[in-house]
């Protein structure tokens, strides 16, 4: 297991990150304000305001933080269900 710090850090920086995406799909004024736009035009813009090159390089890094974000949670879960701390 990682440490409780280790996985904080991570939590914390995927928080961070899903809320800067939340926060420019705002800008957008996207109707759906927790989902990614369905437009290509908006994913494109949305891509740019967070500092990305393309659509691909967004997903991308939405894919890989969820994914470490799941493992996480997979862990905190699996050492409560150990009865570790």
């Amino acid at each position: 297991f990682r440490s409780p710090t280790a996985q904080f850090e991570s939590l914390l920086g995927a928080y961070r990150f899903l809320r800067r995406i939340e926060g420019r799909i705002r800008l957008l004024d996207a109707p759906g304000r927790h989902d990614l736009p369905a437009s290509p035009a908006d994913q494109r813009t949305l891509a740019h305001l967070l500092g990305h090159d393309s659509t691909a390089a967004l997903l991308e890094e939405i894919r890989e933080v969820t994914a470490r974000t799941r493992r996480e949670f997979d862990e905190v879960f699996a050492r409560v269900e150990a009865g570790l701390r």
